[in-house]
């Protein structure tokens, strides 16, 4: 059962915690192998504890009773905080070790992207004039704005922008969890209140500093960064506390984007049905029955076989646990 398997994480991340040897020898301790940290248990510590914030942010909307434990989580602190410290597995610039979104423009498409810009990307980050627009995608020589094509649509190349050839780069890394990550949850548990006092005035000064820090690691100039994230609407100007969550949840669904699993997860659990962020519609052309909400188990000799595997089968649009 999904929760068993949330409780499984929280205890696997404890059990973590509490074996981590920062000095002297341990056995939990690799360097030449370790690809994330080259051994610098520090780092992974602070790893675990922003998973495990991660994790029961996802948890707490279906079981508010986390919230305490957010609370707990927030004031003993010691989460990652700072770019040095994300954790991400790195490519090269080398067959055999491409980032796999590289490897496949280059084998399939002459290293042109296949891919359209995202509308939900681009009509949230074009009013605000976002430095990360032409980083994230390149528009065709001959338009003169960033036009994203509705999901589902044709991409018209003379129109649509694609994903720029450029940010799908052959060492791009894969990423597990940043720094902008931890801010934009510390933020969201403020304007929430979960497990703490709300503050609107602190998550302001978070959400904002995640934005900036998220424009950075893309590559925008720090100077820039600073004074576009300055510039962003303060919460307590956007009417309630809950557009001010909602804010929180679109920005932090823009920096993980490109990143599939996280992207999803975050939209399933930035709001009730109807009421997500980004406001998802069904792509042209897709089948009527719901939006996709989760993948399915196939159903093959494989699956048949494994005891542990459910053996009715589950919709793409049935809910997981934790989506309201």
């Amino acid at each position: 059962p999904q929760p068993t398997v949330f409780a499984g994480v929280l205890s696997l991340l404890d059990n973590a915690l509490a074996q981590f040897q920062e000095s002297g020898s341990s056995s939990s301790k690799i360097s030449d192998y370790d690809l994330i940290y080259s051994g610098d248990i520090a780092k992974w510590k602070k790893l675990a504890m922003s998973v495990k914030l991660r994790t029961l942010m996802t948890m707490v909307d279906k079981d508010p009773s986390k919230a305490t434990a957010i609370g707990q989580l927030i004031s003993a602190g010691g989460f990652i905080s700072a770019a040095s410290e994300n954790a991400k597995v790195s490519y090269e610039n080398r067959a055999g070790r491409y980032n796999p979104k590289y490897g496949l423009n280059r084998q399939y498409n002459s290293g042109q992207s296949f891919f359209g810009a995202s509308k939900w990307v681009l009509n949230f980050l074009n009013p605000l004039n976002d430095p990360r627009i032409p980083i994230f995608f390149e528009k065709p020589a001959s338009a003169s704005a960033y036009v994203a094509p509705e999901p589902g649509q044709d991409i018209v190349d003379t129109v649509h922008s694609k994903i720029n050839r450029n940010f799908h780069k052959a060492d791009q890394p894969e990423i597990l969890f940043t720094y902008q990550e931890q801010l934009f949850f510390e933020a969201e548990v403020y304007a929430r209140g979960l497990g703490v006092t709300t503050d609107m005035n602190k998550a302001n000064t978070l959400y904002k500093k995640a934005v900036e820090e998220s424009a950075k690691y893309y590559g925008v100039a720090a100077s820039a960064a600073a004074t576009y994230a300055n510039s962003l609407p303060d919460l307590n100007s956007l009417g309630s506390n809950r557009a001010a969550v909602k804010y929180i949840h679109y920005h932090h669904w823009v920096d993980v984007w490109d990143r599939a699993t996280e992207a999803f997860t975050q939209w399933r659990r930035s709001g009730p049905e109807g009421d997500e962020v980004p406001p998802l519609t069904l792509p042209t052309g897709a089948p009527a029955g719901g939006l996709f909400r989760r993948y399915e188990y196939p159903i093959n000799n494989e699956i048949a076989a494994n005891p542990n595997a459910p053996k009715d089968k589950i919709k793409y649009n049935a809910k997981m646990w934790f989506d309201l």
